[in-house]
């Protein structure tokens, strides 16, 4: 991870789109679902020196995500004053969501953005959430300016990273297969 100089922690900001990070079993329903962020409740039990702008930006789940709400979250990170955001976004089509993130931002980048979420819900037990926020946050404050995914214990740059659902982790991107007409 490219590092720079740590970030005041003024200038840190939390933004959320939903994603399974964010999402609770639904008794009446049987299903999960989203009910509210948990962000304020997450970052003051992880005792921040000092707590970070919370913005509900949207609460759904990532497969429903398409261009119009990548433009919205766009549209919150230009107009972030932080210049350090991390963004809780669901893990089937983050990788999408920082490669636009990436092509919208102006060149040189002037803002690090970490996208993180999670593969269990963070009201569960056995999350993983918690953890990927914590790096997030870390990985916010070091990281020079650009769009990164920190999860599976890892920050790689957008582009660079892919999950693996039959692992069930975010994995570096392979590079492609020579194609070849000869068969082995």
């Amino acid at each position: 991870m490219p590092e720079s100089k740590p970030a005041s922690p003024s200038d840190l900001a939390i933004l959320t789109t939903g994603g399974t990070f964010e999402k609770r079993y639904l008794d009446g329903l049987g299903e999960l679902g989203f009910v509210g962020s948990c962000l304020k409740t997450l970052t003051k039990n992880a005792r921040l020196a000092k707590s970070p702008r919370i913005e509900q930006v949207m609460l759904i789940d990532s497969l429903q995500m398409g261009d119009k709400e990548r433009q919205v979250i766009v549209s919150r990170i230009l107009k972030a004053k932080e210049s350090r955001l991390v963004l809780v976004h669901g893990t089937d089509t983050m990788t999408t969501t920082a490669l636009a993130i990436k092509a919208s931002l102006d060149k040189p980048f002037k803002k690090t953005i970490v996208l993180t979420g999670a593969m269990v819900p963070v009201a569960h037990q056995d999350s993983d959430g918690f953890f990927n926020l914590g790096l997030a946050v870390a990985a916010c404050q070091l990281a020079k300016p650009g769009v990164y995914i920190a999860m599976s214990g890892f920050v790689y740059e957008a582009g660079k990273v892919e999950k693996d659902r039959r692992k069930k982790l975010f994995l570096p991107t392979l590079s492609p297969r020579l194609k070849t007409s000869v068969k082995p």
